[in-house]
């Protein structure tokens, strides 16, 4: 029991229209998410949003859109949780989703539904993939990447467990929704990527989800980046260990 679900502004009814007949020709049945509109609000009115660990997380200021995209996503899995199915595919409005990905959903859902498991179905890079031992029939590799951020949360799959885990674990906001995703050490949800991308990667700026307001991030001088320099070196060293105890699924 597998539900799809796709995030889409209220204002964006082309782009709905467009992805629910790519869905349909797909053999899809998906369930429209409404949207958080970060430029709904100022950074002021950003609940949820740990501002100064951003800033020293990321050394530089937050986005509406990466906080309208972040909550979206909560929402979704909230959406996901309170339903009966086992597992869920997540997407944003630029996905394009296809034929094969109902079957690939359906092979990780017979195997790893009872897990805490994420798998992002496609990724702006794949730096170091390694590949599991355990491939799904006709579907892409499933593995980790030993560097990253990899970038793109614009599809995954995951199972209840972890839904539930990521709606308790990734709030206060302290970075970009597709960072934190990766961030398996934090929030205690094994993550797992694809190769090749299961659906094609989105081409900025094709989301509106994550483009509401500014796109371009300003990035602080570098003296007061110090602190972001030695967050970055830490987590480098903490994927590193995450991915050396993790090496199948």
């Amino acid at each position: 029991m597998i539900g799809y679900y796709v995030i889409n502004l209220a204002r964006s009814v082309e782009r709905y229209r467009s992805f629910a007949a790519l869905a349909a020709v797909a053999g899809l049945e998906v369930e429209r998410v409404d949207a958080v509109d970060g430029k709904a609000a100022t950074q002021d009115g950003w609940d949820g949003l740990d501002l100064d660990r951003f800033r020293r997380f990321n050394g530089r200021e937050p986005l509406p859109g990466e906080y309208g995209c972040y909550f979206s996503h909560i929402k979704a899995m909230r959406t996901f949780l309170d339903s009966g199915y086992s597992s869920a595919v997540i997407m944003e409005d630029d996905a394009e989703p296809h034929a094969a990905v109902g079957p690939f959903a359906s092979a990780l859902d017979d195997r790893f539904s009872a897990q805490r498991l994420l798998v992002r179905l496609t990724s702006h890079r794949l730096q170091l993939f390694e590949a599991f031992d355990r491939p799904l029939d006709g579907g892409p590799r499933v593995g980790q990447c030993w560097l990253g951020p990899t970038g793109s949360g614009s599809a995954y799959w995951l199972t209840r467990s972890a839904a539930a885990t990521l709606v308790e674990r990734m709030v206060p906001v302290y970075c970009p929704f597709d960072v934190m995703q990766e961030r398996s050490w934090e929030t205690g949800v094994r993550f797992c990527q694809v190769k090749p991308n299961l659906m094609p990667v989105p081409r900025p700026p094709d989301s509106t989800i994550a483009a509401s307001g500014p796109t371009y991030a300003v990035k602080y001088p570098p003296y007061r980046r110090l602190p972001t320099y030695w967050t970055r070196t830490a987590q480098f060293f903490r994927r590193l260990a995450a991915c050396a105890r993790t090496r199948g699924i």
